[in-house]
């Protein structure tokens, strides 16, 4: 399964048509508003032991400052 974690403005809706055409219902969508940390949520992924059900993670119309770092600690792919 893989997963996409996008902003909810109208321009990240393009992101997720596309992700659900392409991984049909294979892809789990979050949606992130402004006042959420996106780096929040991708930590929560970490913490929680998520991050491994999921193929790959997208994170798009976002910037991270802190979810790269565990990214290359982890060695997620």
């Amino acid at each position: 399964m893989e997963k996409l974690i996008t902003h909810n403005d109208l321009d990240s809706m393009s992101y997720s048509i596309l992700t659900r055409l392409v991984f049909i219902n294979d892809v789990d969508i979050v949606y992130v508003n402004v006042t959420e940390s996106v780096d929040k949520k991708i930590n929560e992924l970490h913490e929680l032991n998520k991050h491994n059900q999921y193929k790959r993670i997208y994170v798009t119309d976002f910037s991270c400052d802190e979810c790269f770092f565990w990214y290359e600690c982890c060695n997620i792919k």
